[in-house]
């Protein structure tokens, strides 16, 4: 291959990277970047707690419970054209929760972006591998798609912070719109299709029980907080969960191409690194969504202070986040997930002592920094465990 013909390809694989990045992005930095406009949301629109854990779960619930199915849909029919698609579907419900005159519209319009996120994010991990298909340009890419993940959930409080304590919540969901339409240009002008449909099918059961057990459980938490735990109908979804998960256990056994491999889970590596990603996750949507919540209603934060509180934590997990990389290519995972997992649990510890109706800035900004050097080396950690046995899988 001349030289001319090598800078061509890696130009346009990088732009397709770049395009791929671009709507990742974007999926997961609304996952985090409302939580810091919860407090003008509740004045604005009347909303109950409940009706705010469900303006930041709808978008999660519904990303969660058919990211899956985005995948295979990619599989079977094209990963550019399902991915295009939900990029469109997310625009649209960005328009809806940005005009939204009430809560039940606002929560739709997440719920309609939650569904658009499904279909585009799988597609980005897949084109990766069509990209790139030596092993040592795609480790490097599938680094640059971890650093991106992480770089969004960190920054969503930020830019959320600016952009709702500048023209109002709503041009959060504006923003979306239009980095959404950029997105949208770019992708399709720079990402080729493909598609791997041989032996590929839809499995209906899987993807159906899968998702109304997430349903079923995301509604038993979020109602208990309200009508008490011991409520019949709580206890009754936490047990129709249980049902679900079990029997998607049994259809997914049963299934020639199952939605989730299950021997997977066979490997105590692969099995510790998504326990990892469970608890990490949970905390750092935990972090973001209750202390933004008490900084605005009872510490009387603005969106710029918050963003400010944010700023460090967003920062210690971009840095952690590509010394964690390296790290674990040096000396394997254990280590580094332990480690992370450690300054995590400490961080949130000294956040929760120093999270009072007076505190400050300052006060808040080590903890989180902290906090933050742990998510990123965590986080990265158990993606790079994932996709290492998810690359011997696919390894001819």
């Amino acid at each position: 291959m001349s030289s001319l013909a090598l800078f061509r390809q890696r130009h346009s694989r990088g732009a397709a990277l770049a395009a791929l990045c671009a709507i990742l992005f974007l999926t997961f930095l609304d996952n985090t970047i409302v939580s810091v406009a919860l407090a003008d949301i509740q004045s604005s629109l009347s909303v109950s707690v409940s009706g705010l854990q469900w303006v930041v779960d709808g978008y999660m619930l519904a990303f969660a419970a058919l990211m899956l199915t985005g995948g295979t849909l990619g599989d079977l029919f094209g990963r550019k054209k399902v991915m295009l698609t939900g990029v469109v579907i997310f625009c649209a419900g960005s328009v809806v929760a940005a005009v939204a005159p009430s809560t039940s519209i606002l929560i739709a319009g997440r719920l309609v972006m939650g569904l658009g996120a499904a279909a585009s994010e799988p597609g980005t991990l897949s084109l990766i591998r069509h990209i790139y298909p030596e092993r040592a340009e795609r480790a490097r890419a599938l680094g640059v798609w971890a650093a991106v993940s992480g770089l969004a959930l960190a920054l969503g409080p930020v830019i959320g912070g600016v952009l709702a304590d500048g023209a109002g919540w709503p041009s959060i969901f504006w923003f979306g719109f239009g980095f959404g339409a950029l997105s949208l240009g770019v992708a399709a002008v720079t990402l080729t299709e493909s598609s791997d449909p041989a032996g590929r099918k839809l499995d209906v059961p899987g993807l159906v029980t899968g998702a109304c057990a997430i349903t079923a459980v995301t509604f038993a938490v979020i109602g208990g907080e309200n009508r008490g735990y011991r409520t019949w109908w709580i206890d009754g979804l936490f047990v129709l969960g249980a049902v679900l998960v079990v029997a998607f256990v049994v259809i997914e056994r049963r299934s020639r191409d199952p939605v989730v491999k299950l021997e997977f889970f066979g490997n105590p590596t692969f099995s510790a690194a998504n326990v990892v990603a469970f608890a990490t996750n949970l905390s750092v949507f935990s972090v973001f969504f209750f202390t933004a919540l008490y900084l605005q209603l009872i510490s009387n934060f603005t969106g710029n202070q918050i963003a400010l509180v944010f700023t460090s934590l967003a920062v210690a997990m971009i840095v952690a986040g590509l010394a964690a990389g390296r790290w674990t290519a040096r000396i394997g995972p254990k280590v580094p997930m332990v480690v992370g997992c450690a300054l995590a649990g400490l961080g949130l510890l000294l956040v929760d002592r120093q999270l009072t109706a007076t505190t400050s800035i300052s006060a808040l900004t080590w903890p989180l920094a902290i906090a933050g050097v742990g998510f990123g080396i965590a986080l990265v950690t158990m993606t790079a465990v994932g996709h290492g046995r998810l690359d011997r899988e696919h390894e001819p």
